[in-house]
């Protein structure tokens, strides 16, 4: 870390001009009254001596941090998260994070998964067989479906879902029948 002053614009101008007329850098050191290490510094990088001000708070996570919340995301709740880490950042940090991946997003969970074409042959078979019923179906009650949530939530479950992985489905809890 250097401990002098930084360069002036005037003085990086000098530098460069005499490193052209191919002058060593004890010379220019020297003829600008700096130290040798701050001008073989200066020519290595040329950025270093550019303060960056950092604007806004101090981050209260450290990337190491950030790339494990990414890991932990697509398991886990946010509090889920926040208490298997043990971080001290609060639920909307935690929430920024994750919304500035583009892999991650936050969905609802399916409540059951989509029909494969072995199940559409399945149906359209069973279908098919009951094309002839006539009398048969007088022995069937008919009846609006309503939806009973008795063995738990709703199915309103959602999760942060990465886009690399396959979706999960909801599954409730199945009541046994009591004999």
């Amino acid at each position: 870390m250097p401990k002098g002053k930084c360069l002036s614009e005037f003085e990086k101008g000098q530098i460069n001009g005499f490193k052209q007329n191919n002058l060593s850098n004890r010379q220019i050191a020297k003829l600008i009254n700096r130290s040798e290490g701050c001008i073989r510094n200066y020519l290595k990088t040329k950025e270093i001596h550019v303060k960056k001000s950092k604007r806004g708070p101090k981050e209260i996570l450290s990337p190491r941090e950030k790339r494990l919340i990414l890991k932990e995301a697509s398991n886990n709740s946010i509090s889920k998260i926040k208490h298997n880490l043990k971080l001290k950042a609060s639920r909307w940090t935690i929430r920024k994070v994750l919304n500035t991946n583009v892999n991650i997003k936050y969905i609802k969970k399916l409540k059951k998964p989509p029909l494969n074409p072995h199940h559409k042959l399945t149906r359209l078979d069973w279908a098919k067989d009951k094309v002839g019923w006539d009398e048969k179906w007088r022995h069937f009650i008919w009846s609006d479906e309503k939806k009973f949530n008795l063995d738990g939530p709703d199915g309103f479950a959602a999760y942060w879902h990465d886009l690399r992985k396959e979706e999960k489905f909801f599954q409730s809890a199945t009541l046994e029948e009591a004999h």
